[in-house]
């Protein structure tokens, strides 16, 4: 007869994710798009949004940081997300729980250069085509989600083993 030993281990942890900073003219090109936008054509498209449409800030920046007296400005602009049903009940979130604070990590001027990071502008996005409107959408997401906190994860691991090693891996996202 065969013996097979059979026995299982359980092992918790908790994760946490930072919350993205908004981008800056590097990140965007590096951005891996899904819908397949040359590295050249992305940097076009967001200098339409800022020069055509005057939805984004100047698009040609090196800093991922917003200057420490901006403040004001953010939550401007998230109250004018919230008209935008994609960002509503996000940009509402951020500003009813007054998560837009002092944080070095967002607010820097040391950080900045000749101009700050990539965010949109209190102007309605509208008349935007389809890529511009892509793109919009990505630079209008990573700014409404850098106000959030960060995201803590449980990730369990079960490993068990009858006859040979199995191991599953769970995450559960807390926040």
């Amino acid at each position: 007869a065969i013996h097979f030993e059979e026995w299982s281990r359980l092992k918790s942890n908790t994760n946490n994710v930072r919350r993205p900073e908004p981008f800056d003219a590097e990140d965007l090109i590096a951005r891996d798009f899904q819908w397949q936008i040359a590295d050249r054509q992305r940097v076009g498209l967001a200098q339409a949004l800022y020069e055509k449409h005057k939805v984004l800030t100047y698009p040609r920046t090196d800093a991922r940081a917003l200057p420490e007296d901006y403040r004001g400005t953010v939550k401007q602009t998230l109250d004018s997300l919230r008209d935008v049903t994609s960002y509503s009940g996000l940009a509402g979130k951020i500003l009813s729980e007054g998560w837009v604070r002092p944080n070095k990590r967002i607010f820097n001027n040391e950080q900045i250069s000749d101009h700050f990071a990539i965010i949109p502008t209190s102007h309605e996005a509208k008349h935007l085509d389809e890529m511009e409107a892509k793109v919009f959408d990505m630079i209008a997401r990573r700014f409404v989600a850098a106000f959030f906190p960060p995201a803590e994860f449980d990730i369990t691991t079960r490993t068990s083993t009858v006859a040979f090693c199995r191991s599953a891996v769970g995450t559960i996202c807390r926040t």
